[in-house]
C-alpha cells in the first residue's frame, strides 16, 4: 500500500481492502511466497502475474484489478435494443472491481429519458449506491389509482405523462457457492410527484407504482457456460412489491440472465425477465428486458499492462 495518503481517506481505503475478492486467483507458481495474490507494490499495482487466457475461469476482473488504487474517473456505455445507458463515475480505487465514490447516469428509450446522480461502494463480493433519479416518460399517462390495469390503459390518450422523481438504495451481492455464483438486488425506492389517488408506470422496474416505495427482492444462479467461451449463464427471480397501490401489489418474474465477454472492456449482457403473477394484464410492457446489449467499461488512467515479477 502507497504511503502517504490523506488521513481523510484512511476511512475509505480500509473499506476498500477490507474483504478478500470472491473472484480470487489461484496462486501461480511464481507467486511471491507469503501466497498473497493481492499484494501491492510500491505503486499501489497489484501483484498479479500474466493473464490467463481463460481469466473468465478464475477472476473476470483481473484485467481491472491490477490497476493501481488511485483516483479516477471511469465509465460504463449501455447501448441494447432501443435503450441507451451512459454512466460517468469519478472516485478512489480500482475502476469497476474495488472503489467508491460518486456517479452520474442518462438514461434514453422510445418511452421514457431519465437522469441518475448517487454514490456507489464496490467490491468483489458486494455493490451498494444510493441516489436519486429523475423520469421523464414520452407517452404513458397517469392513472387513477385501481385494483388492476391492462394494456390499453397505457396507450390511452387521456390523461398527460407526467414527470416523477425516485430515491433509491440498493445491495448487489454476487457470492461464490458451488460451481457457480448467488447473484442478487434488493432495492427500495421512494417515490415522489405522484399525486394521492392516483399510480403511475414507473418506467425504470416497469410495474405500476403508488407512493410511499417500491421494494425489489431478487436472487439468481449463474455458471461458467465454457463451451460458450468467456460467458456466464444463469437463473433468476425477482419480487416487487408496491404497498401503496390499491389492492394486491405483488409482481413476480422470472427467467434468465447471461454475461458474454467479447473483449477485457467489453460485455454483452442479457436480463429478459417475464411476468409470472401480477395483479395488472400489461404483457412484455411489464417484462424486464432492462439488459439486452453491450457494456463497454473504460477508465483513466489506463490499466497497466500485465506485470512481469
Amino acid at each position: 500500500m502507497s504511503r502517504g495518503l490523506p488521513t481523510c481517506l484512511l476511512a475509505t481505503l480500509l473499506l476498500l481492502v477490507a474483504s478478500p475478492p470472491a473472484f480470487a486467483q489461484a496462486t501461480p507458481a511464481s507467486a511471491p511466497e507469503n501466497g498473497d495474490v493481492d499484494d501491492v507494490d510500491v505503486h499501489g499495482r497489484a501483484r498479479v502475474g500474466p493473464l490467463d487466457p481463460t481469466p473468465m475461469d478464475r477472476d473476470p476482473m483481473a484485467y481491472w484489478r491490477r490497476n493501481k488504487r488511485q483516483f479516477f474517473v471511469g465509465a460504463n456505455v449501455d447501448v441494447g435494443f432501443a435503450y441507451a445507458r451512459p454512466t460517468l463515475q469519478v472516485g478512489w480505487g480500482r475502476p469497476h472491481y474495488m472503489w467508491t465514490g460518486a456517479e452520474g447516469m442518462a438514461q434514453v428509450n422510445q418511452n421514457f429519458g431519465g437522469v441518475y446522480l448517487g454514490w456507489r461502494a464496490a467490491l468483489p463480493e458486494l455493490e451498494v449506491r444510493a441516489g436519486a433519479r429523475f423520469v421523464r416518460p414520452f407517452f404513458h399517462p397517469v392513472q387513477d389509482a385501481k385494483d388492476s390495469y391492462d394494456i390499453r390503459d397505457l396507450q390511452t390518450e387521456r390523461g398527460n405523462p407526467s414527470s416523477y422523481s425516485l430515491y433509491e438504495i440498493e445491495a448487489l451481492p454476487e457470492l461464490r457457492a458451488g460451481p457457480g455464483f448467488v447473484v442478487g438486488a434488493f432495492t427500495a425506492v421512494a417515490i415522489s410527484g405522484v399525486d394521492r389517488g392516483k399510480e403511475v408506470f414507473e418506467e425504470t422496474f416497469r410495474v405500476m407504482a403508488a407512493p410511499p416505495v417500491i421494494l425489489r427482492a431478487r436472487l439468481g444462479y449463474m455458471f461458467d457456460a465454457k463451451p460458450l467461451g468467456r460467458s456466464r449463464i444463469g437463473v433468476a427471480a425477482e419480487v416487487i412489491d408496491v404497498p401503496g397501490r390499491v389492492g394486491d401489489s405483488a409482481i413476480v418474474r422470472a427467467g434468465v440472465l447471461m454475461m458474454w465477454r467479447l473483449h477485457e472492456q467489453v460485455d454483452v449482457l442479457v436480463q429478459l425477465l417475464p411476468v409470472v403473477h401480477s395483479p395488472d394484464t400489461l404483457g412484455l410492457t411489464a417484462a424486464d428486458f432492462n439488459q439486452l446489449g453491450v457494456r463497454y467499461r473504460w477508465a483513466t488512467p489506463d490499466v497497466p499492462g500485465p506485470r512481469e515479477r
